[in-house]
């Protein structure tokens, strides 16, 4: 029995090289990394169930990102701020 559908991503023109662009660049952290990959293949119409596959993560890890995405473009796949008191040392 299959789930319910993966929403629908597409990109525009911008969108799609700005991802493109991230993935070619070489300090990224793969989180980032991953999120842009997981971006881009939704747009091709892959499966949540197949890109966890293909990323080696989690499908509830590409469902969350999906959705953020679709919901705040690219300014979704950045992380949220963290609740706690600020950092005591500078990195």
């Amino acid at each position: 029995m299959k789930g319910p559908r993966a929403l629908v991503v597409e990109l525009t023109a911008e969108e799609k090289r700005h991802l493109e662009r991230l993935l070619k660049t070489q300090t990224l952290p793969v989180r980032d990394y991953l999120r842009a990959k997981m971006i881009l293949l939704a747009n091709q119409g892959i499966s949540n169930a197949e890109i966890a596959r293909r990323l080696e993560i989690h499908e509830h890890t590409v469902r969350k990102w999906r959705k953020r995405f679709l919901k705040n473009r690219l300014k979704g796949l950045r992380d949220l701020p963290r609740p706690g008191a600020p950092s005591a040392f500078s990195p």
